[in-house]
Protein backbone atom coordinates (compact mmCIF):
# COMPACT_ATOMS: atom_id res chain seq x y z
CA UNK A 1 0.00 0.00 0.00
CA UNK A 2 1.38 3.53 -0.99
CA UNK A 3 0.55 6.72 1.37
CA UNK A 4 -0.74 9.47 -1.56
CA UNK A 5 2.14 12.21 -0.79
CA UNK A 6 1.28 15.09 0.93
CA UNK A 7 1.93 18.01 -1.16
CA UNK A 8 0.65 18.00 -5.05
CA UNK A 9 1.83 20.80 -7.65
CA UNK A 10 0.85 20.93 -11.03
CA UNK A 11 1.56 23.70 -13.89
CA UNK A 12 -1.79 23.99 -16.31
CA UNK A 13 -1.56 24.58 -19.22
CA UNK A 14 1.53 22.57 -20.28
CA UNK A 15 3.19 24.05 -22.32
CA UNK A 16 2.22 27.52 -21.65
CA UNK A 17 2.87 30.33 -23.98
CA UNK A 18 2.53 34.04 -22.15
CA UNK A 19 0.71 32.26 -18.93
CA UNK A 20 -0.04 29.09 -16.81
CA UNK A 21 -0.97 28.18 -13.11
CA UNK A 22 0.46 26.36 -10.67
CA UNK A 23 -2.41 24.31 -9.29
CA UNK A 24 -2.10 22.94 -5.58
CA UNK A 25 -3.10 20.56 -3.22
CA UNK A 26 -1.81 20.26 0.41
CA UNK A 27 -2.69 19.82 3.99
CA UNK A 28 -0.13 21.93 6.13
CA UNK A 29 2.24 24.10 3.66
CA UNK A 30 1.03 28.13 3.88
CA UNK A 31 3.95 29.61 2.04
CA UNK A 32 6.48 28.24 -0.75
CA UNK A 33 8.84 29.39 -3.10
CA UNK A 34 8.69 28.99 -7.09
CA UNK A 35 12.09 29.01 -9.47
CA UNK A 36 12.09 28.18 -13.09
CA UNK A 37 15.02 26.77 -14.15
CA UNK A 38 16.13 26.46 -17.48
CA UNK A 39 18.70 23.60 -18.80
CA UNK A 40 22.27 25.21 -18.17
CA UNK A 41 20.80 25.73 -14.77
CA UNK A 42 20.51 29.49 -14.49
CA UNK A 43 17.46 31.07 -12.48
CA UNK A 44 14.87 32.58 -15.18
CA UNK A 45 12.05 33.56 -12.82
CA UNK A 46 11.85 33.33 -8.90
CA UNK A 47 8.49 34.32 -6.84
CA UNK A 48 7.27 33.51 -3.21
CA UNK A 49 3.85 32.15 -3.57
CA UNK A 50 1.56 32.43 -0.65
CA UNK A 51 -0.80 29.38 -0.64
CA UNK A 52 -3.99 30.68 1.41
CA UNK A 53 -5.88 28.00 1.26
CA UNK A 54 -5.42 24.08 1.19
CA UNK A 55 -5.66 24.11 -2.62
CA UNK A 56 -6.08 26.86 -5.06
CA UNK A 57 -4.55 28.13 -8.08
CA UNK A 58 -1.85 30.87 -8.65
CA UNK A 59 -1.61 32.60 -12.37
CA UNK A 60 2.14 33.11 -13.27
CA UNK A 61 2.96 35.41 -16.10
CA UNK A 62 6.21 33.92 -18.43
CA UNK A 63 5.73 36.77 -21.15
CA UNK A 64 9.81 37.71 -21.33
CA UNK A 65 11.03 34.35 -20.42
CA UNK A 66 12.57 32.59 -23.80
CA UNK A 67 11.09 29.26 -25.48
CA UNK A 68 12.03 26.30 -23.54
CA UNK A 69 12.21 23.59 -21.38
CA UNK A 70 12.47 24.26 -17.38
CA UNK A 71 12.57 22.81 -14.01
CA UNK A 72 10.27 24.39 -11.63
CA UNK A 73 11.66 23.44 -8.34
CA UNK A 74 8.39 24.36 -5.48
CA UNK A 75 10.19 24.80 -2.06
CA UNK A 76 8.45 24.27 0.99
CA UNK A 77 8.98 23.07 4.39
CA UNK A 78 8.26 19.78 3.64
CA UNK A 79 10.98 19.68 0.83
CA UNK A 80 11.40 20.23 -2.64
CA UNK A 81 9.01 19.32 -5.53
CA UNK A 82 9.92 19.37 -9.28
CA UNK A 83 8.00 19.63 -12.32
CA UNK A 84 8.91 19.97 -16.00
CA UNK A 85 7.46 23.50 -17.78
CA UNK A 86 7.60 24.10 -21.60
CA UNK A 87 7.01 27.19 -22.59
CA UNK A 88 6.38 27.49 -26.12
CA UNK A 89 6.81 30.73 -28.96
CA UNK A 90 4.59 33.56 -27.71
CA UNK A 91 2.02 34.11 -30.68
Amino acid sequence: MTSEPAIKFSAIPNPASRQFSIAYEFATVSAAEMKLIDATGKLCYRRTLSLPSSEGKIPVNVTGIPAGVYLMVITTTEGDHTLRVTIIEQQ
